[in-house]
């Protein structure tokens, strides 16, 4: 990084080099044409956003260049609108094995010789202006990764189905399972990741159920998606947001949803009407519900042994009613409620166990918490001073935040309230305030289990997943 600098230096005299990483030169200008004798270089990387005055003209340097840097591994030109398309002797980098073209918005077209690199492992094209892929794109033998988000392409090509080592295929905001030739995703055969979000497809092909390797498949904000078919039974991670859903398979039949590599057995789903779901499979571990319009039924968690973590965000409807079934899943640490606009009430929160944790955050229209069953239909009750006697003895801990509207909230050692200002001003735990009996050392084990961080939504399923992995 020299913000001085306008062009680099002659690289003649350091022959043995083997990594150039160009950032934060805002005056560079010019590279030296000497770079073509790095016969050594192995890392090459330059962004037009660090350096937004550099600038290459695809004719003249590229291919010189690049013939001289044999030894390359890794090319990362990023962001450059002077690269139009990569000179013919790229297929000269065999041992090349990384090639990021990130953000070069003029780049509209990528000739044969891209598909005589070897070596080549991981492919990035989001944010170009590539329309089509080569049909010599099937000659990448060992291409492990493939981002097509934000391109212009909108079907694959036929010789896609030979990527035989293909593994995670990325393709933000594409319709290429909408093209002419839709079935040809189902000839990535060893494809464990798809990547798929902001499509505008309403269904998805019959075949996909073939990718016998799909571990995650990712739909999310796919806001037209209205069928799934069935689904690979070798995924581990499925998420769809669509609001637009008019039915789900019957997921019971995923018997490998018990192992994740980011967020270990996650289910997220966003649904208005949760009796379109006819099973969860009994391997999960985290579930992620957002966006249903109507109560939840819990007999539909009976067979969740595993379940771990539950996080219900932006429901529709305004109270919710636990019941023994939750009580009994003996696996599962924590309830989450979340950003919930319209939620009035939580009833019957004695029936949560020792083990389990509730947080509820940022739900501003919340007016009670209570821990028998809902027995009116209104609010009456909240003026009733709620009796000592009544204690979640066997609840782990019950933590409130940002519930502006909150008045009465169960008075016991394991509740804790923030920003609550109509519930009292608890920013510390009853229990401490009225100088409360110490916890058992089970009950203090417990709480160190639970997630202490509601602020953020991701940062939670990130820490769920976290867990997850160790339940």
């Amino acid at each position: 990084s020299y913000n001085y600098l306008k062009r680099t230096p002659n690289f003649s005299k350091s022959l043995n080099l083997k990594r150039l990483v160009l950032k934060n030169c805002t005056r560079l200008e010019e590279i030296d044409s000497s770079i073509d004798q790095l016969g050594h270089l192995k890392y090459l990387e330059f962004d037009g956003t660090d350096c937004p005055l550099l600038r290459i003209p695809p004719v003249s340097l590229l291919p010189y260049a690049i013939d001289g840097l044999k030894s390359l591994s890794m090319l990362k030109m990023e962001n450059q609108d002077g690269i139009r398309k990569l000179p013919p002797s790229i297929e000269g980098l065999q041992v090349l094995k990384h090639l990021s073209l990130s953000g070069c918005c003029n780049l509209v077209e990528l000739l044969d010789s891209i598909g005589k690199l070897p070596s080549l492992l991981y492919l990035n094209l989001d944010y170009t202006s590539v329309s089509a892929l080569p049909d010599s794109i099937g000659g990448l033998e060992s291409l492990l990764e493939l981002d097509l988000s934000f391109t212009p392409i909108e079907e694959l090509p036929h010789s896609i189905g030979t990527l035989e080592n293909l593994e995670e295929l990325t393709a933000h905001d594409r319709d290429i399972l909408e093209g002419k030739n839709p079935s040809e995703i189902t000839g990535l055969s060893q494809s464990e990741i798809l990547y798929l979000h902001n499509m505008k497809v309403s269904r998805l092909p019959m075949t996909i159920n073939r990718l016998f390797n799909l571990k995650e498949l990712d739909l999310s904000f796919c806001d037209r998606l209205q069928l799934l078919p069935d689904l690979p039974t070798s995924l581990t991670d499925l998420k769809i947001k669509s609001p637009s859903l008019l039915a789900v398979p019957d997921l019971s039949n995923l018997t490998s949803l018990n192992h994740l590599i980011i967020s270990d057995c996650t289910l997220e789903i966003t649904c208005a009407n949760l009796r379109l779901l006819t099973g969860f499979p009994s391997s999960l571990k985290l579930l992620n519900l957002q966006g249903v319009k109507i109560p939840i039924e819990w007999s539909m968690f009976s067979n969740l042994d595993n379940l771990c973590h539950v996080l219900l965000y932006d429901c529709g409807f305004g109270e919710i009613e636990f019941d023994n079934v939750i009580g009994q899943l003996k696996n599962l640490q924590s309830l989450q409620v979340f950003e919930w606009e319209g939620l009035v009430r939580i009833s019957n929160v004695s029936s949560l166990k020792e083990h389990q944790n509730l947080f509820v955050t940022k739900c501003p229209q919340l007016i009670e918490i209570e821990l028998e069953p809902s027995s009116t239909g209104d609010c009456s009750s909240i003026e009733r001073p709620l009796p000592d006697a009544l204690k979640l003895e066997k609840l782990c801990s019950l933590k409130v935040r940002d519930c502006a509207s909150l008045q009465k909230v169960p008075n016991t050692r394991c509740t804790t309230t923030w920003n609550c200002p109509r519930a009292g001003p608890y920013e510390k735990s009853r229990a401490a305030k009225r100088g409360g009996g110490s916890e058992s050392a089970k009950q203090r084990g417990n709480r160190r289990k639970s997630v202490e961080s509601v602020n953020e939504r991701k940062g939670l399923l990130a820490r769920f997943g976290s867990e997850a992995r160790t339940s």
